[in-house]
């Protein structure tokens, strides 16, 4: 048997084991679609659940700004003596 003859031979043996496994990579893909479609059917569908929108927290404002004036105003006086 002369090189190119074995070289054939691998060839062929790759070709083939390829086709086999093309073949059975399409058949379990078939097979995936087939048993989605069919057990689709019977699922149970999920609830949908509506986020609730929280209520906004009123804060006295004023208070704040007033302990940020104040605060100001002692940072600013330490800072000049």
């Amino acid at each position: 048997m002369s090189y190119i003859d074995t070289l054939l031979e691998a060839a062929l043996i790759m070709v083939l084991g390829m086709g086999v496994v093309f073949f059975f990579l399409a058949v379990l893909v078939v097979s995936l679609n087939l048993m989605s479609r069919v057990l689709a059917k019977y699922a149970v569908p999920e609830p949908v659940i509506v986020p609730q929108v929280p209520t906004p927290v009123r804060t006295d404002e004023g208070a704040v700004v007033a302990a940020i004036a104040i605060a100001m105003k002692r940072y600013l006086n330490d800072k000049n003596k």
